[in-house]
């Protein structure tokens, strides 16, 4: 049995002909020294690195850093336009900052656990949580005792020990319904999140529908609520369904835009015209429903830069506070769906 002992970064240093300190910075994968290395350098140290089949021990570099130099996004399924692209923000900072990023799908089954399980146990040193991520406030408080680095988006959780990020959801999706009743819709119907033949769950997009409708006294008609906005496919056959029937409403608000432009087509297939025949207003603001035609209404981000929110959290991993609060509000963007 061979006993010859695996290369070291000491190793790399002294083939490529630099500095242990220049080996561990360009492994790393960081680009943030003041005087960055030479691609020359970077070229010369990757191909000692494959010459010597030199690999980085993760392990033992965390411990002795007491780092884990790894931050989780926890997300609720399915993913939408505007989570991807924070994280893909956030992959683009983690790799300057020498951090790899790991994404944690969450929900009210028992992957909330597993995810508990990961952050409690500190795989990684900080951790981005989307909407309704689905671990209570007292868990957040206890993580962030522990050290975790926390940003979370909630609008009613108060910060303790993170920070939180306020999208201000309900005063848009207020102005979402209210839109719809002032051009004269009267029969609302509202596609919610939630799994298909059960109730749609009790969010703050539906609250803000509810409370529109009887601020304005229309009744609210409850075979025109279903949860089908998770699923382009359930959101369309929910739509027909309700665009088929002779009382078919005039109006649809759709908790997301996945499903307000499965809505769009279902009339469309069904002969109708948006919005003359039925208006539609999904949640989300995508890129997709602003190319489509007719353009949809929606409510969410105006701009999809979160880089305040990235940079805090790489912020707190590196010095640690008692939680405040970002805003990054939602408004209404009115097109040709309504």
């Amino acid at each position: 049995m061979s006993s010859t002992k695996p290369p070291t970064q000491r190793d790399v240093a002294r083939y490529a002909g630099v500095s242990t300190a220049t080996v561990s910075y360009i492994l790393s994968g960081r680009r943030d020294r003041a005087n960055p290395v030479t691609e020359q350098t970077r070229e010369r140290v990757l191909s000692a690195v494959r010459t010597l089949g030199y690999q980085r021990n993760h392990a033992a570099r965390s411990l002795r850093r007491q780092r884990t130099e790894f931050v989780a996004v926890v997300y609720r399924p399915p993913s939408s336009p505007w989570g991807e692209r924070l994280v893909d923000q956030l992959h683009e900072a983690a790799r300057g900052q020498g951090y790899s990023v790991i994404v944690l799908p969450a929900g009210p089954d028992d992957r909330t656990g597993n995810v508990l399980r990961v952050l409690r146990e500190q795989y990684v040193d900080g951790a981005l949580m989307l909407p309704n991520h689905s671990v209570p406030d007292s868990e957040l408080a206890a993580l962030a005792q522990h050290g975790l680095a926390l940003v979370v988006y909630d609008d009613e959780t108060p910060p303790a020990g993170f920070d939180v990020v306020r999208q201000d959801q309900t005063a848009a999706c207020h102005a979402a319904v209210s839109h719809l009743v002032d051009s004269g819709r009267r029969r609302i119907a509202y596609l919610g999140h939630g799994q298909p033949g059960e109730p749609p769950e009790d969010d703050l997009r539906f609250a803000a529908y509810r409370t529109v409708l009887a601020d304005r006294g229309l009744e609210r008609d409850d075979s025109l609520v279903r949860a089908a906005a998770d699923s382009r496919s359930a959101a369309y056959q929910a739509a027909t369904a309700m665009l088929s029937r002779p009382d078919r409403p005039d109006a649809i608000f759709s908790g997301s835009d996945r499903g307000a432009l499965a809505a769009i087509w279902a009339a469309i297939r069904l002969g109708l015209r948006v919005p003359d025949d039925v208006a539609v207003v999904g949640v989300g603001n995508t890129d997709e429903g602003a190319v489509v035609s007719p353009a949809l209404t929606s409510v969410g981000t105006p701009r999809f830069d979160f880089t305040a929110v990235v940079d805090r959290l790489f912020e707190r991993i590196h010095q640690p506070g008692t939680g405040t609060v970002l805003h990054q509000p939602w408004e209404l963007i009115v097109r040709q769906s309504t």
